[in-house]
């Protein structure tokens, strides 16, 4: 029997024989769920500093999971240990080394519109137990793929698409004189031109190492050159893993040296004139220690002059960054994915778009048996990276092993190809690939809801414009509306306006960096991103609907309830009244406010202005009643929310809405006692829209937490069905101490949520804002939250600490929202609904005003 080659150290098969044991196979028979969200929010952020100008907002939303790539390839068969994706995405490849019995096979697949296909599976005859497609790489255009395979001294295989499909162009084996354990193709690099291929052989010369490179002529394929470190010696790991990476044109190469020096490890670049090669510098980590495995994986820009290199056992792994500057390398971060922390092997996978703005990182072992992968986009003043999202494959139930062993970006990076080798399907653990796109790729006339014209744009107190208002187009997934009659556009008179092929658009600008928010209004639009607006009112939830729903018809209060948000919506009061004349609520004054309590409002913004309709008519609809106070902030940094929040109390709210979140950070403390320390005072602060994960406010224990849920209602308008809403913001805060009356066992510090109330932009409200051109339909945590709010405004019951009541409340007084889920976790009540608390509905939603 052959014995197979030790592979990569990875969690993979660690956290495996930790956690599965011999019931591997046993939990891979988990029927699969309905799909979940797939994009989460970022976690820790890395610098500060704006968003690249190439990337102005990345937003992989929850929908950005767009296909599951997998094959009939036995059990077993790991796919996606490697992955590769061509530069406009549309071309993605998978290897699975143990197909077929370890003789491997490499799955090409390649998407016509919006469905991805199977196009290929490439294996080879000539060597048993090859394992092909233990590394993968393929060209710009998709046309040329490179195959590792590290059976019997290692192969590389060179395939090509030609007219009437793939056919192999070229197979290398490791020249004689390296020694009887070479292991050419443990690591392959493929230029974008698709005109060179390099190899890592890292057994070569006694654990020394090399790599060759392969060039395409005229004549077919180069014999290869052969690269060496400079100062390399016997068990450097020269070529390991994932530890070669090509430029666009072949005349730059990065190499991974993880195990040198006591495996602190280094990386090596070089550049070729014609034939000859020159090393460009020696990369070490500057807080390196022994074991690290800095350069395990590394991945070079196609520009050739952006670098990111995985480390993935300092600590629990990190990535380190740089950029090339006046023919040097220059370090410009250190990117340390945020979330939970499970075991080490972060960045075992890494890759950087083509321009070196967008660097992925794997994290395979995140989440127990789940995995993941964070994505980070570069500052616009090119000094770091800050996180933009952690992909979660959730289509399955059971385990997602080694998520993120195999990752791959397209080359403008609003493409990622995820690897789960070890993904449990229904009958057998074959391994998948999942796709996610980033909603900002296509944003389509309509996409930009919150963008203030540059000569509105106000100076913040610290002499720079307010960048939360920068062109943000968010997008989600097109896909057909259900027509169930539950939803509203199914009563009688309601013209079924949703059920066509719609998306949906955050209403307003991404979060630039630290310290700032976004707000979590979800506007439906057409697949163009052009928000579904019309002149009378066509659908979504009613006052009277909303209401009926949580037993709040006929009821009265008199409470001042605030309303937060960034800038100002000029025509809030005539819009305002609309939407209640609309409904019969009749008029009311409205009082307006700027974050210092004058009069004096702060600049107009079109995509916070929807947000301040919708959080305004939502109390209204809760709490007809209600005195209602606007404070607009003059920016949407979290000092101007703040003050505005500050201001609102100061002048005699008891309930104070907040329809916004932002990043989790080390000054949280500060900033909670600073602007969200009020007792006494209601303070209502909704999860978030991108599924699994903590921002800000909402994780402070000095609010009420609001996630979001699903609501079904049946042709009378009566409530059928609550489900937790798949991007309801949930988890446990990494800063923010748990409060006392909280008693969930496993966050040690605060869980986020505490309520919830409908947040699904499919069974969305109605919103009228005449200057985005009428009635919309609209979702997200932004609707929950001031729905709490207004309830809080009917009982006037803000003394002591709210929330603390809805703990201690008789079940009866809420509804308890038993199924659903937001994404994947390690501990199922903080990313599914459950009978009992939950993350993403808390203890439940509104029964009457019972629990508040």
């Amino acid at each position: 029997m052959r014995t197979r080659p030790r592979r990569a150290p990875s969690a993979l098969v660690a956290v495996a024989s930790l956690l599965l044991g011999a019931s591997a196979l046993d939990s891979a028979a988990v029927a699969p769920a309905t799909a979940a969200p797939a994009g989460l929010p970022a976690g820790q952020a890395t610098d500060a500093g704006n968003h690249s100008s190439n990337h102005p907002a990345h937003t992989w939303k929850q929908s950005g999971l767009t296909q599951t790539l997998t094959a009939n390839a036995g059990l077993g068969a790991t796919i996606g240990y490697s992955s590769a994706l061509s530069a406009d995405g549309s071309t993605a490849v998978l290897g699975a080394p143990d197909a077929h019995y370890y003789d491997g096979a490499v799955y090409v697949f390649h998407k016509s519109g919006r469905t991805w296909r199977q196009d290929a599976e490439l294996t080879q005859t000539d060597v048993q137990f090859a394992e092909i497609g233990f590394s993968v790489s393929v060209s710009d255009d998709g046309r040329t793929i490179a195959a590792g395979g590290i059976g019997s001294r290692g192969r590389v295989y060179v395939f090509g698409k030609q007219d009437t499909g793939w056919k192999q162009d070229a197979e290398f084996k490791a020249p004689a004189g390296g020694g009887l354990f070479d292991d050419l193709g443990f690591s392959v690099s493929v230029s974008g031109d698709g005109s060179t291929v390099a190899a890592g052989d890292f057994a070569r010369y006694d654990n020394q190492g090399s790599v060759f490179v392969y060039d395409r002529t005229a004549a077919g394929w180069s014999s290869g050159s052969e690269l060496k470190a400079p100062d390399g010696v016997a068990g450097d790991r020269f070529g390991y893993a994932n530890g070669v990476s090509l430029s666009h044109d072949g005349t730059a190469i990065a190499v991974g040296a993880m195990s040198r020096n006591k495996d602190r490890g280094a990386v090596y670049t070089f550049t070729r004139t014609d034939a000859d090669w020159t090393e460009t510098g020696e990369l070490t980590a500057s807080d390196g220690a022994p074991n690290e495995r800095f350069g395990e994986a590394v991945a070079l820009a196609g520009t050739g002059d952006s670098l990111v290199v995985g480390a993935p056992y300092h600590g629990t792994g990190i990535a380190y960054t740089y950029r090339l500057t006046a023919g040097s390398w220059t370090p410009t971060g250190e990117l340390q994915a945020g979330g939970e922390r499970d075991y080490m092997s972060d960045a075992i996978a890494v890759d950087i778009s083509g321009d070196g703005s967008v660097v992925g990182v794997g994290l395979p072992p995140r989440n127990g048996l789940y995995g993941a992968a964070a994505i980070f986009v570069r500052n616009r003043s090119r000094t770091g990276y800050t996180q933009n999202a952690t992909l979660v494959p959730s289509e399955f139930r059971g385990p997602t092993g080694g998520a993120g062993t195999g990752l791959a970006l397209s080359a403008d990076g609003h493409t990622a190809l995820v690897g789960a080798p070890m993904v449990a399907e229904p009958d057998f653990v074959s391994g998948a690939g999942f796709v996610y796109e980033d909603g900002a790729a296509k944003p389509g006339p309509g996409g930009i809801l919150g963008q203030v014209a540059p000569s509105a744009r106000k100076t913040t107190s610290q002499g720079t414009p307010p960048t939360a208002d920068t062109p943000s187009p968010y997008g989600r997934t097109a896909r057909t509306r259900a027509t169930s009659s539950a939803h509203s556009s199914q009563l009688a008179g309601r013209h079924p306006l949703l059920n066509t092929v719609h998306r949906t658009a955050t209403a307003c600008a991404a979060a630039p960096r630290p310290g700032y928010a976004s707000c979590n209004a979800q506007v439906v639009t057409d697949s163009a991103l052009k928000p579904l607006a019309t002149t009378d009112y066509e659908d979504g939830y009613t006052p009277a609907q909303l209401q009926s729903a949580y037993g709040l018809k006929g009821l009265t209060g008199r409470t001042t309830v605030a309303v937060v948000d960034a800038y100002a919506n000029p025509d809030a009061q005539k819009s305002l009244n609309a939407y209640r004349e609309r409904f019969g609520l009749g008029p009311i004054h409205l009082t307006q406010v700027g974050q210092d309590g004058t009069s004096q409002l702060p600049t107009a913004n079109s995509g916070w202005g929807t947000e301040e309709m919708l959080d305004l008519e939502m109390v209204s609809a809760a709490c007809p009643t209600c005195s209602i106070l606007y404070v607009g902030a003059d920016s949407a940094t979290f000092d101007d929310l703040g003050t505005a929040v500050n201001t609102a109390v100061k002048l005699g709210a008891k309930v104070v809405s907040n329809s916004y979140g932002g990043d989790e950070g080390s000054d949280d403390a500060q900033i909670q006692a600073k602007y969200y320390q009020h007792p006494g005072v209601a303070i209502t602060a909704s999860s978030g829209d991108l599924g699994y994960g903590v921002s800000v406010p909402a994780a402070f224990n000095s609010v009420i937490a609001v996630g979001g849920t699903s609501l079904t209602l049946d042709a009378s308008g009566n409530r059928t069905e609550e489900t937790a809403w798949g991007g309801a913001g949930s988890g446990c805060s990494r800063f923010t101490a748990k409060p006392s009356w909280q008693q969930d066992s496993y966050c040690a510090h605060r869980t986020v949520s505490d309520v919830s109330a409908v947040a699904d932009p499919d069974t969305g409200v109605a919103v009228y804002d005449s200057a985005a051109g009428g009635w919309l339909v609209v979702g997200g945590t932004s609707v929950s939250a001031p729905i709490i709010a207004g309830i809080y405004g009917l009982t006037g019951h803000t003394s002591g600490h709210p929330a603390q009541r809805l703990y201690t409340a008789p079940r009866r007084s809420l509804y308890d929202v038993g199924s659903g889920l937001n994404g994947t976790c390690s501990s199922d009540y903080l990313c599914s609904g459950l009978s009992g608390y939950d993350g993403p509905t808390g203890v439940g939603s509104p029964r009457g005003v019972g629990a508040f």
